[in-house]
């Protein structure tokens, strides 16, 4: 049932065009990044991306579902088994319209991978004006449509979730600016339930169809057990990591204090789904200050590098990334 031989290595496929709306793009940061940035066109010319642009995580999700559409064309299931890094290169606007192509790698030998098609991929889309506006680097699963489970989601082996480089300690606030970010410091961002309405919703607003479990979205509700798409699974601690921002502000303001800015995500590293999510799942999310980095001579932002993961109700980590914010400065 493998599909190791469908392409050759070097070749790359290309994905069709999508046009992002003005809409959609709010749609999107409402139920999942809302930050001004994706939000509200007057709003966001005050931020770094200085006016309306979508979510990275929603640009990710929308060209993994045309990922899906292209390969279901040719009877072929695509499930991402790891991703070593993306990159958000310029910001997607209202109106633009991405061009997508897949291009593929190596074939994996590694045991985990011998029966599950296991390739290497990169992923890119350009704007119109032929700029490039994102570059996924990861490795997947490639199997035949029917093909059992066991062979479509099976892990590669030598993916492993990437293990925090400081040591981890709960407590505290974490809004600060980039100067007073103590490495380490761990903060709980709550949980999220994945109900059939949450797959529902997201289904409605990323085309209906879930990534991990294949489903039309006039399907979803006559399942018992559903797939989550493991884009969903981003999505939602993206969610509540903006929302823990949004109360830590509050809190900060209420008290005359000053609220460090939360700028946009230039990437991600070490993106790692460790365990199927199905509808009815809880999952808890916690994030953790791993690693700074100054740009440049840059005087208003640092790049805070966080850890993230995510654990089901029996204490499984489903999911682990290492994302990159700007965070503010202290004003000079």
């Amino acid at each position: 049932m493998q599909a190791r031989g469908a392409f050759a290595t070097g070749e790359f496929c290309r994905l069709g065009r999508i046009e992002f709306t003005a809409e959609a793009i709010i749609e999107f940061a409402a139920a999942y990044d809302p930050q001004p940035q994706h939000l509200d066109e007057r709003a966001a010319k005050a931020t770094p991306l200085q006016g309306l642009a979508a979510s990275g995580w929603q640009t990710c999700a929308v060209l993994m579902r045309q990922v899906e559409k292209q390969l279901g064309s040719a009877s072929l299931h695509l499930k991402i088994s790891g991703i070593d890094e993306i990159r958000w290169l310029k910001p997607v606007r209202p109106g633009d319209l991405l061009e997508a192509r897949i291009g593929w790698g190596s074939e994996c030998l590694c045991p985990g991978c011998r029966d599950g098609g296991g390739r290497a991929i990169t992923i890119e889309a350009v704007d119109q004006s032929q700029a490039s506006v994102l570059r996924l680097n990861g490795y997947t699963a490639l199997a035949r449509c029917g093909a059992s489970p066991a062979d479509v989601h099976r892990s590669c082996a030598r993916r492993p979730m990437r293990t925090s480089r400081v040591r981890r300690r709960r407590g505290g606030r974490l809004v600060r600016y980039f100067e007073d970010v103590e490495l380490g410091d761990e903060i709980a961002l709550g949980a999220y339930d994945f109900t059939l309405g949450a797959l529902r919703a997201y289904a409605r607003i990323t085309d209906g169809v879930s990534e991990r479990g294949d489903h039309p979205k006039d399907a979803i509700g006559e399942l018992r057990h559903p797939g989550v798409s493991d884009w969903h699974v981003v999505a939602a601690w993206m969610r509540r990591i903006v929302d823990y921002y949004h109360a830590e502000a509050d809190w900060l303001a209420t008290r005359g204090q000053p609220v460090p800015l939360l700028g946009p995500a230039a990437g991600a590293r070490s993106l790692s789904w460790g365990k199927p999510v199905r509808a009815g799942d809880r999952i808890t999310f916690s994030s953790w200050a791993e690693h700074k980095v100054k740009i440049g001579t840059s005087r208003e932002w640092g790049l805070l590098v966080a850890g993230a993961e995510g654990r089901n109700q029996i204490g499984e980590v489903v999911v682990s990334l290492y994302p990159q914010f700007l965070l503010q400065k202290k004003p000079v």
